[in-house]
This record gives structure tokens, sequence and C-alpha cells, in this order.
């Protein structure tokens, strides 16, 4: 017993498995996008809560070093109200 298809259905599975192989290529490459994104995005966040952190270490040192006989003044700024 043989099975033949027409030719027109042979065509549409070729046209259905190619579409879907393009599709997966395209949502990968969207996916890896993304994540290159969000990384860029991510390391410069950290990279700035980093300077934060050093420039507190930095005056916190500064004060534990100046011990009794430091002199400072805690400024507290206000700001407008609208």
């Amino acid at each position: 017993m043989e099975i033949t298809l027409p030719i027109t259905v042979i065509f549409a599975i070729s046209l259905f498995i190619i579409k879907e192989s393009l599709e997966l290529v395209r949502k990968s490459r969207a996916k890896k996008r993304k994540l290159l994104a969000f990384k860029a995005v991510l390391k410069e966040e950290l990279e700035l809560n980093l300077w934060t952190w050093k420039k507190f270490k930095s005056s916190l040192n500064r004060i534990r070093e100046a011990g009794q006989g430091g002199h400072y003044v805690v400024v507290n700024k206000i700001w407008p109200q609208f």
C-alpha cells in the first residue's frame, strides 16, 4: 500500500517547517538582545552603586581616623518646598 500526497500538501508542510524554524531563530536572537541590554543596564547601575559605597567607606574611615580630636559639622540641607 503506497500513500501519495499531493504536491500542495508537501509544499505546505515544507513551508510550515521553514516558517517555524525562522521564527525560532528570530525569537532566540530577540531574547539574546534583550539579555545583553539588561546586562548593560545592570552593569551601569552596579558601577554607580559601587562608587557610592566606596565614597561612603572613605568618609567613614576619615571620621574613624580623626578620633576624639576631630571636628566635624553635620549639615542638614533643607530643600525649598513648593
